[in-house]
């Protein structure tokens, strides 16, 4: 899956300005964020997702776990989330002291048939 880096939305406008900036997401020069996932284990009531994350021009390995799934009128929703990404792995250190380094990506997709 892929999202636009720009669509990055916090409760405010001035640090989502300043999250697409050149300094952080860079989002003119990295537009995109994407996941593919590797491989989908069995964890009890959840499932677990391995594969990578790609930003800022950097590919990283994470475990997504998913948490929810339900019927959609027009597909599947699925909801997860991969926990403590270090923006550091991604070559995102600005605003050091600044800027909280570790981040929860938090994934809410409806999947339609093709």
């Amino acid at each position: 899956m892929t999202v636009a880096a720009a669509s990055f939305t916090s409760s405010s406008a001035k640090r989502d300005k300043d999250v697409r900036a050149a300094g952080l997401l860079d989002v003119l020069t990295y537009p995109d964020i994407s996941f593919a996932a590797d491989a989908l284990d069995n964890e009890g009531d959840r499932w677990r997702l391995a594969g990578t994350v790609t930003a800022h021009g950097t590919t990283v390995p994470i475990q997504v776990i998913v948490d929810r799934i339900s019927a959609e009128r027009d597909g599947i929703r699925v909801h997860a989330r991969a926990s403590h990404l270090d923006r550091y792995a991604f070559g995102i250190n600005k605003g050091k002291g600044m800027v909280g380094r570790y981040l929860d990506l938090d994934l809410d997709v409806v999947a339609v048939p093709a």
